[in-house]
């Protein structure tokens, strides 16, 4: 399964460069276009990040709140959404609305209210030299082999940043540590051509997240559907 990505920065519909802002790129200035254009395909997941609210800026609240209000009168796709969802309060809402939360930052700090969400949330492992890093990337946290060692959650998405926005086709072997391990794995960064993957060696991967090539129409989105 494709699952298309949505990154909002500045009210705008982006995308990044190996985790560049500095490279960032604008698709769209009305997001909610964009929005509803994937609603209306009816597409069965959407990856939304707020990559202001990834670094502690509030100025695309009412965006996100028009999103949460649209998806909840159409209650088509599953939408996925991250990017600054930290305190209880986003949590209590963002759970209302939407039908999983992605948290990064928080997977390395002991937050009570975690396990009240645990269904709802999906752990973002962002990796870069064999690391990970949070705060919208900017953050270096551990190395990436100590994460097996916490508990996961039914899902995870990892992401090779230094391949995100690149097209040139997806790491396989950034991700074996992933392989066999009892969680759901979404992949993201790098994504080319979808017959590639059809025989991922990684039994437990359920989707991949595609941005700059569907912006691009580079892959169809009949593989999200």
């Amino acid at each position: 399964m494709i699952i298309p990505a949505l990154d909002i920065y500045n009210n705008n519909c982006v995308r990044l460069f190996k985790g560049k802002y500095s490279k960032l790129k604008i698709f769209c200035n009305n997001p909610i276009k964009v929005f509803l254009f994937f609603l209306n395909k009816k597409i069965k997941r959407l990856h939304l990040v707020d990559l202001n609210g990834a670094n502690k800026e509030n100025c695309n609240i009412l965006t996100i709140y028009n999103f949460s209000k649209i998806y909840n009168y159409y209650k088509i796709s599953k939408i996925q959404i991250g990017g600054g969802i930290r305190t209880f309060k986003k949590f209590k809402y963002f759970s209302y609305f939407f039908y999983k939360l992605i948290i990064s930052t928080l997977i390395f700090k002991k937050v009570f209210f975690l396990y009240y969400f645990f269904k709802k949330i999906i752990y973002s492992i962002d990796i870069k030299n064999n690391f990970i890093y949070s705060k919208g990337w900017k953050k270096k946290e551990c190395k990436l082999k100590k994460i097996r060692k916490k508990k996961l959650t039914t899902e995870i998405i990892c992401t090779d940043i230094k391949n995100d926005g690149t097209m040139k086709g997806i790491n396989i072997n950034k991700f074996l540590i992933f392989k066999n391990i009892n969680t759901k794995l979404i992949i993201s960064g790098g994504f080319k051509k979808y017959q590639k993957y059809k025989k991922f060696k990684i039994n437990n991967v359920i989707g991949f997240i595609s941005g700059i090539s569907i912006y691009k129409k580079k892959v169809s989105l009949k593989h999200a559907l």
